[in-house]
């Protein structure tokens, strides 16, 4: 039998309805989590911009990286199943830029339905306790916090230490005196009581108090008292991202640990080589260890030299011996990624092939080339997507060759999205190694992506800053140089 649960309007247990029966035949296996979301017309249309994000459905996978699914519900049922390893695995529904959290266990088929464009689990097939699967939701309209967002940045106004201090501690406790009433009254599940628990310490008040000298003395004054080796050293709240964004932010780059900070051309970090040092003799929990060594890692990758990555990849290879990271390594870091040398060296998919971005022009001397570099992470970049592939499709049968070229510093982030724009069997679908010493983006003077260039039929750039596949001159100026030898 399924356990019907409801929701409420101005209380906790009035009815919003559940999904139809036409969609509780799911197939299921025992290590999945499926699920259902109903159809939700009022959801906003699917699209991509430089300030939007979709709603989707975001997780830690079994190798503790993040993965996020974009929800397709706006006009029919949509259906994610997650495989994980994890008996329960904390999943956060993103939407209208206010998150939700859920625990699910493997086995679980979860249906949600929308009122008035608010998620809700209606249905799933196992017994719960009457607040366990909505609490989130529950809890936010418990506080008045937004059940949508506009995304747009707010700033409170500065107020005095002890006052900001005193106002975090009050909410933290308001918000633990009402779990604390919900266990009691048997609405709520002892594991989901002190997950919860621990979330409301961590986000409501530790992630801003506990690393920063100025609110030492004040902790002093509280009676619950908090450990920096016990909130750090908790492997029982991995895979759940306040833990996640704790470690790596608040951990990394506070007081506590001391990491220099490196301040950049349009941004500041942290030395990565120096936090990964501190952190293998400063956590001991070897869970807890192993994860934020791997995030180290990967951001001496994405930010440091390749000679430093190298020496920190083999460091890590020999401090760490936990299986969970090993598809990572081998998907992003393996041979025929790293040993790689070259001006502007390109690789493929399926890592059969390597190719210099020169010797890749000379082969496509006779046709003209309209180049897009791309990457996974770029908005923009995805946006265009759509009208770049309407564009290749208006030039089929001529002699117009279309190449994109990522710019991804992880190779199974390019492959994501490739597969996500339809360029997985697309022979020109191509990666960029080490794109940040190479030497197109050097030449080209590149300081941002999207970029697109246009070569003529003799392999010279006659575009360096050609217009997007969607602008209104690009199909004119293709055939210019159609027409030419």
């Amino acid at each position: 039998m399924f356990n019907y649960i409801f929701g409420y309007l101005l209380s906790p247990f009035c009815l919003l309805g559940i999904l139809g029966q036409d969609q509780t035949n799911v197939v299921q296996k025992n290590h999945q989590i499926v699920l259902v979301f109903d159809k939700n017309p009022a959801a906003v249309e699917p699209k991509q911009g430089l300030f939007y994000t979709p709603n989707q459905i975001r997780y830690y996978g079994n190798d503790l990286v993040r993965a996020e699914i974009k929800l397709n519900n706006k006009t029919k049922v949509d259906t994610i199943k997650i495989n994980t390893a994890q008996e329960t695995l904390p999943v956060d529904l993103f939407h209208n830029y206010v998150t939700f959290n859920y625990h699910f266990k493997q086995g679980d088929t979860v249906f949600f339905t929308f009122k008035d464009d608010v998620p809700l689990v209606t249905k799933i097939n196992r017994p719960t306790k009457p607040f366990d699967l909505n609490f989130s939701l529950v809890a936010k309209k418990r506080f008045n916090e937004p059940l949508k967002s506009d995304n747009l940045f707010r700033f409170d106004k500065p107020i005095p230490l002890a006052q900001q201090f005193n106002k975090l501690y009050t909410n933290y406790m308001i918000r633990k005196n009402y779990l604390d009433s919900l266990k009691k009254e048997d609405l709520l599940s002892t594991t989901l009581y002190q997950v919860y628990s621990q979330q409301y310490k961590y986000t409501n008040f530790l992630s801003t108090v506990l690393f920063e000298q100025r609110f030492k003395p004040l902790l002093q004054t509280i009676p619950e008292q908090f450990s920096i080796e016990d909130v750090i050293n908790n492997d029982t709240l991995l895979y759940n991202d306040f833990f996640i964004q704790f470690l790596n932010w608040r951990y990394l780059w506070g007081d506590q640990l001391a990491v220099p900070k490196i301040v950049k051309a349009q941004s500041r970090s942290i030395d990565y080589k120096i936090a990964y040092e501190k952190v293998k003799v400063s956590v001991q929990n070897e869970l807890v260890k192993n994860y934020i060594l791997f995030f180290c890692l990967q951001k001496i990758y994405e930010e440091d030299s390749k000679i430093n990555f190298n020496s920190y990849l083999a460091k890590f290879k020999s401090d760490v011996k936990d299986d969970r990271f090993n598809d990572y390594l081998k998907n992003n870091f393996d041979d025929y990624l790293l040993q790689s040398t070259g001006s502007t060296l390109l690789g493929n998919l399926s890592k059969s092939k390597k190719i210099e971005f020169s010797a890749l022009l000379n082969s496509l001397k006779g046709n003209v080339v309209y180049v897009d570099l791309w990457a996974s992470w770029c908005a923009p970049c995805r946006a265009a997507m759509p009208a770049s592939r309407a564009l290749k499709q208006a030039y089929t049968g001529k002699a117009v060759k279309f190449v994109y070229i990522s710019m991804d510093t992880q190779f199974a982030n390019w492959a994501k999205a490739a597969s996500d724009e339809k360029l997985t069997n697309d022979p020109y679908s191509l990666i960029m190694f080490d794109s940040k010493n190479a030497a197109l983006p050097k030449q080209l003077k590149m300081a941002a992506i999207p970029r697109y260039l246009i070569y003529n039929k003799r392999g010279q750039l006659v575009y360096q800053n050609a217009p997007g596949p969607d602008g209104t001159d690009i199909k004119s100026i293709l055939n210019k140089f159609l027409m030419q030898n």
